[in-house]
């Protein structure tokens, strides 16, 4: 009876025994599917639904001049969001992301999967390299967390471009880890006080304390389909390329990839400050069915159309003859509330060689910037007439403008007019030399005396000496002067000569309100012939009228005349 009972418990506790190493392998694996991630299935479930970006609650469509479009589709699974692997600012290098991005994405059968960058300790990550996405990755990133770049000449997050070696990348997302749209990861751009090795700080010294003029770029979009961005603060430091740059696969002359540019995608609920007035928050060199919403900028430009530089071939190759005019072009292009602050502009449109077409602009706004849009031709110098290229069928619905000016004296001693002029208390927008011929009446006035009784002492060109410069030092610190400036039409009604890059854009004047509506000559929206010489009427003057980085009549005076050539 012994005997029996005995080798009944050894059977039980054999049975037992199983048990337990059943359920233990059972934890392990549920532990090791977690530990990557280091993540309660709790936490793993909210990062990967996060709807910011625009993650996984809808699809994202709007209408286009009346067409109804698709701008991203959400493909992310519910396979491809169980997979969450987590880093935090200990572990999450550039080099450790770049590598499980790689294995996600070499997953067989459905690849892909969700990398989080968690807060935790400073919630400071600092990268040495780019991190490259590929197919399938959603990169979500706590509201807390900030990225910093070691080296400000290179892009944190490249998307598909990397010239012929690349296939299409398709869905792709970098979002805020928060279902809350006004959250916001930040992406920090300025010099780290302290650090004297610190490759900004030894920019800044070099250049007697200029402000950063690197190249750093915190999202460059090539050759994708369907991807999206949003829920990020750049605080930037004027660095000389946009915060996200969309541009064709690679722009290099020996390349032929200028086809190969990003579509159906989606850049929302975003913001940059200490933006270079020639820059912005977002720049399309090229791109198709791009949504643009609730984008803020500070100073600069928030979102410029501009395909290519304008630089001539050898510095803008997309732009050169033997490339078609369509290769690379910006079409069906919806904007919805874009705002600029103390800047250039919310929205800005040039050309240059690229016939681009279907964009329509909703809710731009502005406050103390120079105006709210600024559309104009292709640089003549530049393009011969045969390569002029055009926006066709735009709509600017509405549009706000907001402004403070000062008034900056206009008689009295002439050194303490001049400083008047100079003193930045008097400017709180920012210009380009073209936009100095569509200064408010007074404003001209100021520059205009103050020129004629210091000229002979001034350097040639002589009169953007009396403007301050902005943040970027190589811009000019201005007043609003108008809610929209359409320099690329001589008037509402006579658009003027397509062969000299002439183009008309829809839109309603009396949407455009604010309080400097009616301030630069009682015109709501002003056309190229309501541009002035800043020094007009000034007898032998050194510069000629300029307008589009050109002079409009080589060799010619400036007289009190518009720019109707």
């Amino acid at each position: 009876m012994l005997n029996i009972n005995n080798r009944r418990y050894s059977s039980t506790k054999k049975y037992r025994n199983a048990l337990f190493l059943l359920l233990v392998f059972s934890l392990t694996i549920t532990n090791h599917l977690f530990a990557q991630a280091a993540l309660t299935p709790a936490q793993a479930a909210a990062v990967s639904t996060t709807n910011q970006g625009p993650g996984n609650a809808t699809n994202v469509s709007a209408r286009i001049n009346g067409t109804n479009v698709t701008f991203y589709t959400n493909n992310f699974n519910a396979t491809r969001r169980g997979r969450v692997t987590s880093f935090t600012p200990t572990t999450g290098t550039s080099n450790a992301i770049n590598n499980e991005i790689t294995r996600l994405s070499n997953l067989p059968g459905t690849s892909g999967g969700v990398i989080y960058l968690r807060r935790g300790g400073s919630n400071i990550y600092n990268f040495n390299n780019t991190i490259r996405l590929r197919s399938n990755i959603r990169i979500a990133i706590d509201p807390q967390v900030t990225l910093r770049l070691a080296n400000n000449r290179v892009v944190l997050f490249s998307i598909g471009r990397e010239g012929n070696n690349l296939t299409r990348l398709r869905n792709v997302e970098i979002v805020c880890a928060s279902n809350n749209t006004n959250d916001r990861f930040t992406i920090d751009f300025r010099p780290r006080p302290g650090i004297a090795s610190d490759p900004i700080n030894r920019d800044n010294i070099r250049s007697n304390n200029k402000p950063n003029i690197n190249p750093a770029t915190a999202f460059r979009v090539g050759f994708v389909k369907n991807f999206a961005i949003s829920g990020f603060q750049i605080n930037g430091n004027y660095t000389t390329n946009p915060s996200v740059f969309i541009v064709a696969d690679d722009d290099r002359s020996s390349l032929n990839t200028f086809d190969r540019i990003a579509t159906n995608g989606v850049v929302r609920n975003a913001s940059a400050n200490r933006i270079a007035t020639g820059y912005a928050l977002v720049q399309l060199f090229s791109g198709n069915n791009i949504f643009l919403q609730n984008l803020n900028g500070t100073e600069g430009i928030t979102v410029r159309l501009e395909p290519g530089n304008g630089r001539g071939v050898a510095g803008d190759p997309i732009n050169a003859r033997g490339v078609p005019q369509t290769d690379g072009a910006i079409t069906n292009i919806r904007l919805d509330n874009i705002t600029n602050r103390n800047g250039y502009t919310s929205l800005f449109m040039q050309p240059h060689s690229k016939l681009c077409e279907n964009i329509d602009a909703n809710r731009i706004n502005a406050i103390n910037s120079f105006c709210s849009v600024f559309i104009t031709s292709p640089v003549l110098q530049i393009f011969p007439n045969r390569r002029r290229g055009r926006f066709s069928n735009v709509n600017i619905r509405t549009v706000t403008i907001r402004g403070n000016n000062p008034t900056i004296p206009v008689t009295g001693n002439l050194q303490a007019r001049t400083n008047a002029v100079r003193n930045g208390s008097f400017f709180n927008a920012q210009m380009n030399l073209e936009s100095t011929v569509f200064l408010l009446p007074a404003h001209r006035e100021a520059v205009r005396n103050v020129f004629r009784d210091s000229r002979s002492s001034m350097p040639r060109p002589g009169f953007p000496t009396l403007f301050p410069v902005d943040g970027s030092r190589v811009r000019f610190a201005s007043q609003t002067s108008a809610g929209v400036i359409i320099a690329s039409s001589l008037t509402r009604s006579n658009v003027g000569p397509a062969n000299l890059g002439r183009y008309g854009v829809n839109i309603n004047a009396n949407n455009v309100t604010g309080s400097f509506a009616n301030a630069n000559n009682g015109r709501r929206v002003l056309y190229r012939s309501d541009a002035i010489s800043p020094i007009a009427n000034s007898a032998n003057t050194p510069l000629d009228c300029f307008i589009d980085g050109e002079e409009d009549q080589p060799g010619t005076p400036c007289g009190q005349i518009g720019f109707g050539n």
